[in-house]
């Protein structure tokens, strides 16, 4: 397999494998620190993710809330807009979710789990025990649609 590199990390899989810890690479695009695309096919998704989370970011895309895709434990959030993750609510378990990193790895999963939790469970929602989890607010904000995703070996 041939070696690129983002940043100056290898997107050779054993390296990651090798060192989960390890930061994901990134690329700039509209302004953006991007670490990969998040797609849901049954909702029609195909989304660039941040790198960190923040207001000014969530505008525009979803965002890296915690960890990471390496290590297993990454947390993504979405305003809950009609382009964003509005449908996760809609998902059934089972549903395919697939994450592109930058450097052209491609992890996927399936939805393991669709609940709500307050919208205060900050620690709930870092320590979900999922490969991937994504989350946005309910309707009215009172509460966060949470997915919990497992990997597909």
């Amino acid at each position: 397999m041939e070696d690129t590199e983002v940043n100056g990390i290898s997107d050779n899989k054993e390296l990651f494998e090798k060192y989960p810890n390890m930061s994901m690479p990134t690329k700039e695009v509209d302004g953006l620190s991007i670490i990969g695309v998040i797609e849901i096919p049954s909702l029609d998704i195909a989304l660039p993710v941040c790198k960190d989370w923040s207001y000014e970011n969530l505008k525009s895309a979803p965002c890296r809330y915690s960890g990471s895709i390496y290590s297993h434990d990454c947390v993504i959030a979405a305003h809950n807009y009609s382009r964003h993750f509005a449908g996760l609510k809609n998902l059934e378990k089972g549903s395919s979710v697939v994450f592109t990193d930058v450097a052209g790895n491609v992890f996927n999963y399936v939805t393991d789990s669709i609940g709500a939790l307050d919208s205060y469970a900050v620690e709930e929602m870092k320590s979900t025990g999922y490969d991937l989890t994504l989350f946005t607010c309910n309707q009215s904000g009172s509460a966060r649609v949470t997915v919990g995703c497992r990997l597909v070996q």
